[in-house]
């Protein structure tokens, strides 16, 4: 949640390198995250 806050206008393929991880974890994570706090994300 902090990565998202902090680099709202990131895309995810750029987190997603960074990371480690594939596009569609990116994708689920933000998913997860957003039903249990507001995050306005920009597709």
């Amino acid at each position: 949640m902090r990565i998202m806050v902090a680099r709202r206008q990131e895309n995810m393929q750029v987190l997603a390198a960074e990371l480690g991880v594939t596009d569609r974890t990116i994708r689920n994570d933000i998913l997860v995250l957003t039903a249990e706090y507001p995050l306005e994300t920009s597709r």
